[in-house]
């Protein structure tokens, strides 16, 4: 079992996803309510583009308990995004920032969602809690320049921008 945990996490180090899910897979079975190893089959998944399962093992991780909840539910968010289900991906992108306020792409892809849905006050709520964690981030201030602009807060839009430029002039 320690071999075959140490071989998913040395393919995984590889980037080789697909030998790194066989060697997980395996020690899931030995280990059927270990959270982490459903966490790391999900991340295995995302690598791949395996959507649908990427979101069973992501879920299956949050119900078994795994250390890394925010994480997981970020890959259940992600999944739920690219199948178009915005209300469900809100809510999973949510989940993982209260578990995990220092996960970069749930504030993004959560902050777009909400632009898609033309509510830039909530997506200007959430890159301002990015922007706590976050506060060198060029990224953050881009965002918040598009949401204040379509928003009609073209003072706001412009000092964002500034902001980003100082942090990244090549952006």
């Amino acid at each position: 079992l320690n071999f075959q945990k140490g071989l998913a996490g040395a393919y995984f180090g590889k980037k080789d996803y697909r030998n790194s899910l066989i060697a997980y897979k395996k020690v899931a079975a030995a280990e059927p309510n270990n959270g982490d190893v459903s966490y790391y089959i999900a991340e295995a998944h995302y690598n791949l583009g395996e959507t649908a399962d990427q979101w069973v093992a992501a879920l299956d991780a949050v119900k078994k308990g795994t250390n890394f909840p925010g994480e997981a539910w970020f890959y259940v968010g992600d999944a739920l995004q690219k199948e178009r289900k915005i209300d469900e991906a809100i809510e999973a992108y949510e989940r993982s920032l209260s578990a995990n306020p220092k996960i970069f792409g749930s504030y993004n892809n959560l902050s777009e969602l909400y632009r898609t849905k033309g509510r830039y006050e909530k997506a200007i709520e959430i890159m301002d809690r990015a922007k706590v964690q976050f506060p060198n981030d060029s990224t953050v201030f881009v965002n918040l320049s598009w949401y204040y602009s379509l928003s009609d807060q073209h003072p706001k839009a412009v000092a964002a921008a500034q902001e980003a430029i100082k942090l990244d002039p090549s952006n």
